[in-house]
């Protein structure tokens, strides 16, 4: 019996080690925080329900957080200190690296402005942040903002189902894009714990069949030659050698076509932003 309890903890054990990592952060930081902030009034309720709603799809399709903020006042701060600060400082994000893309709004200054966490900032580079600009730059002006954050969720999703960078997009495209569905992510949940059940089961296999190739013996006398052991020589042998590198960071940088900068919390940042 206490065999067979050895092997499931063993099993339980080597089944979690091949569990893939996205199985494991699912959930953003905080998901019951709102993911549409209204300060400024802009919406309708039923408006901020809708987009909240597609929000969350989004989230749970890609493993990516979206947060929309309107405000009246940057508190002192530039457009993109503010947009970093409230992303870092209300736990956005998904993941250790915090993935995700927030758009401010503010409506006396006239600006706006994208910061991106984590692995959004692969997927916006610097000529997609200036597209989402352009895209919703219009109705902004004429002040129809549920229509400029639609186009917001739109673009974005269109980015998160078409990496690597992808610039060109299509307005035309936003139903196409807003209504197709991509795989489930509970599915790819399912699947990778399958793969790592069947890996760790084949591990667990082995293992106990080496176990099972062993004798036991009564004496530990058995194990020594009658002669007893001679060390006749002895002789170190180097194997191998290993370096690692650890990437300086940098205050901003441009690679690839995507801006970064560090945000008062340390924490690494792209987007960008302008007028309206």
């Amino acid at each position: 019996m206490k065999k067979f309890i050895n092997i499931v903890i063993l099993f339980l054990m080597t089944s979690f080690l091949f569990l893939p990592s996205y199985v494991l952060a699912e959930q953003p930081a905080d998901p019951d925080k709102p993911r549409v902030v209204d300060n400024s009034n802009l919406l309708t309720d039923e408006a901020e329900q809708k987009l909240t709603e597609k929000i969350k799809n989004m989230g749970k399709t890609h493993s990516m957080d979206v947060v929309i903020v309107t405000t009246d006042t940057f508190d002192g701060k530039t457009p993109e200190a503010y947009a970093d600060d409230y992303y870092d400082y209300n736990f956005y994000g998904y993941g250790p690296t915090k993935d995700g893309v927030l758009l401010v709004v503010n409506i006396v200054s006239r600006d706006w402005h994208i910061s991106t966490t984590g692995k959004a900032i692969e997927y916006f580079n610097d000529d997609r942040v200036n597209l989402i600009g352009d895209t919703i730059r219009d109705s902004l002006s004429e002040a129809e903002y549920e229509k400029a954050f639609n186009s917001f969720l739109n673009v974005t999703s269109y980015f998160f189902e078409n990496y690597p960078h992808q610039s060109s997009y299509d307005s035309n495209d936003d139903y196409k894009v807003v209504h197709s569905e991509t795989r489930n992510k509970t599915t790819d949940v399912l699947i990778g714990a399958g793969i790592c059940l069947v890996i760790s089961g084949i591990v667990m296999a082995f293992m106990v069949f080496s176990m099972n190739n062993a004798r036991k013996n009564n004496s530990a006398i058995n194990y020594v030659e009658s002669q007893g052991v001679h060390l006749t020589n002895s002789l170190d042998i180097f194997t191998h050698s290993h370096t690692s590198k650890t990437k300086k960071a940098q205050n901003s940088s441009s690679s690839g076509g995507t801006s970064t900068h560090t945000s008062s919390s340390g924490t690494t940042h792209g987007g960008g932003g302008g007028k309206f």
